[in-house]
């Protein structure tokens, strides 16, 4: 069975509207005078562009969403922002600038954010070597366990209690005698579920990952969600707020 014959991945989906600076003047003084600066990189759109998280459905550019999703309503990241409705951003511009015209970010609510340890979310988790070799494993198990792939965090939730379900009653082991079993599928076999297998590979104090209102000064990845303010860096450049010399 091909995966692309049974799930249908999120693309990431985000409404934007220009705005208009003079209605934030306070906010971006504030934010240029910090010197604290998270970055994003976007389209070229307006100089100076209003998003809302609440708005994002986000699945996932390097893999199948399932740990954005896992990491959105699981119990032990409920103090962070759910990453499947938020802006994934950067402290790194030259990163940023991977992905587009580099823009500033601007909390406007004085929300929490989600730090991770490193500069990428992916790059996060000592024991997972490979997201997309998880995310496979875990589609795998999906199918071998429901003959169904979940398509949002609800289903993947329930699709992951009948796993560790089977698992429990020994009605579904992740070692086919027949097959080779994948590095994942061998890692779970050592767990009595998936459920088990998630929180300890996931835990986010286990991993460095923290949550904060303040922007880190490492090369770290960085996401939120709520209203945000996104300013292109050459029209900060240009109106004075950003000096890149200094």
């Amino acid at each position: 069975m091909k995966l692309n014959e049974v799930f249908s991945p999120l693309r990431e989906n985000e409404t934007y509207s220009a705005a208009d600076a003079s209605q934030y003047e306070e906010v971006i003084a504030n934010y240029f005078h910090k010197k604290k600066f998270l970055y994003r990189g976007m389209k070229k759109t307006s100089p100076v562009i209003l998003g809302d998280g609440n708005s994002v459905k986000r699945g996932s550019s390097a893999a199948l969403p399932y740990i954005n999703w896992y990491t959105s309503v699981s119990e032990a990241w409920k103090k962070f922002p759910p990453r499947d409705k938020s802006f994934i951003c950067t402290t790194y511009v030259d990163y940023a600038r991977r992905y587009g015209y580099e823009h500033f970010v601007i909390p406007l609510e004085s929300q929490d954010m989600g730090i991770c340890p490193v500069y990428d979310f992916w790059a996060s988790f000592e024991k997972i070597n490979s997201i997309p070799g998880l995310t496979q494993m875990m589609f795998d198990v999906f199918y071998d366990v429901a003959e169904r792939t979940p398509q949002t965090p609800q289903e993947m939730m329930t699709l992951i209690a009948e796993v560790d379900k089977k698992m429990l009653s020994g009605e579904y082991s992740p070692i086919a005698e027949d097959e080779r079993p994948s590095p994942y599928e061998l890692a779970l076999s050592r767990y009595k579920t998936l459920t088990d297998y998630l929180k300890d590979c996931t835990d986010p104090s286990l991993n460095g990952f923290k949550v904060s209102k303040e922007v880190p000064r490492n090369n770290q990845e960085v996401w939120l969600t709520g209203k945000v303010l996104f300013i292109e860096k050459q029209y900060a450049v240009e109106k004075g707020w950003f000096n890149e010399t200094k």
